[in-house]
């Protein structure tokens, strides 16, 4: 805790308040927040437990600036975070909410692993509808924006962000800066991975309302199942009747989500065609069937899909997709 109070009090930028909540601790957390001599810093101490989503809409409506940046306790903020957010959102009126890349570190503060958020608008929207595309406590947000849709739902005990990010991203347009900008400490009795099935539970929902939004009903069940797994490695093996029915679903999916958000460009089409692809052909290759039967049905879903050059796709295949690339080099070496 510490530390991420450090790290905010070490910003490049040294306007701000600090609203710092402890929302009815029982141990020395209080005692330790008292400690620190700063004149930014606002302490809150509720009286009980009101749980993350009801203090989270304390901290909003609390907080006095335009901007907001979100940080757990745990968390670290590099020094160029809140400057760097604060200009993005300053120079981009029609951007509600910037983000960033992370580094995910242990409880001893090793670096593990590091997390690259979509950066491309149009890209970063249509993952939304199926996925959480933004670390919590690496997101800054116009104050406004997020009243106005609502806050966070306090109907929800998990997965809170990625519902409010689906419904600011139904107004506004969100963003991802892609340098890291924050350390996202990961424990092993945290709630992510305590609570990963009643989370995942939760985002299936959020996910399923995102798509009604875009088409105006929810998704058919089994399309979805094979949809969303592409993009949280939760693929099944798919046979000619799956890449068929995502065919015949995915094609009316996209139709919608350029009306609903008013993509004209066929740049963009065709990007987030490759994107979807290069998902499909990851699914393909845990198929049982041949080699030869799974380039029959990746022409096919190219065929489908419309898109325009297939010479195209094999270098988005190689730079977004490692391990794809490496599948498919395997492959010509065998033939």
């Amino acid at each position: 805790m510490e530390k991420a109070v450090d790290s905010i009090l070490a910003q490049v930028c040294s306007d701000f308040e600090f609203l710092i909540l402890d929302d009815g601790s029982t141990d020395n957390t209080w005692d330790i927040l008292a400690g620190f001599q700063d004149s930014r810093i606002r302490l809150v101490k509720n009286s009980e437990n009101m749980g993350l989503t009801k203090a989270l809409n304390k901290g909003l409506e609390m907080a006095r600036g335009e901007y907001v940046a979100r940080m757990d306790a745990d968390d670290i903020s590099l020094p160029e975070r809140l400057q760097r957010q604060e200009t993005f959102l300053k120079t981009n009126n029609n951007v509600a909410m910037v983000g960033c890349g992370v580094d995910v570190i242990d409880e001893s503060g090793k670096k593990i692993q590091k997390i690259n958020f979509p950066t491309i608008p149009y890209l970063l929207k249509w993952r939304l509808l199926l996925v959480n595309t933004f670390a919590h406590s690496a997101v800054m947000f116009r104050k406004d924006a997020v009243i106005g849709v609502g806050g966070y739902s306090e109907k929800l005990k998990y997965a809170q962000d990625y519902d409010l990010w689906s419904r600011i991203c139904a107004h506004w347009e969100v963003a991802n800066i892609p340098d890291v900008l924050v350390q996202w400490r990961f424990w092993k009795e945290g709630i992510s991975v305590v609570q990963a099935k009643e989370q995942e539970e939760v985002a299936i929902q959020v996910a399923k309302q995102n798509i009604n939004y875009v088409i105006g009903r929810y998704p058919e069940e089994g399309y979805f199942e094979y949809l969303r797994g592409l993009y949280t490695n939760r693929t099944k093996a798919l046979s000619f009747e799956d890449i068929e029915g995502l065919n015949r679903n995915t094609r009316e999916l996209l139709d919608c989500f350029y009306k609903r958000f008013n993509y004209t460009s066929e740049i963009v089409k065709e990007g987030i065609k490759f994107e979807i692809a290069t998902y499909i052909l990851s699914g393909l290759f845990k198929s049982p069937c041949s080699i030869s039967v799974k380039v029959q049905m990746m022409l096919h879903w190219i065929n489908q899909l419309k898109l325009h050059s297939i010479f195209r796709m094999f270098p988005i295949l190689f730079s977004r997709r490692k391990e794809i690339g490496t599948r498919i080099q395997n492959i010509f070496r065998q033939h």
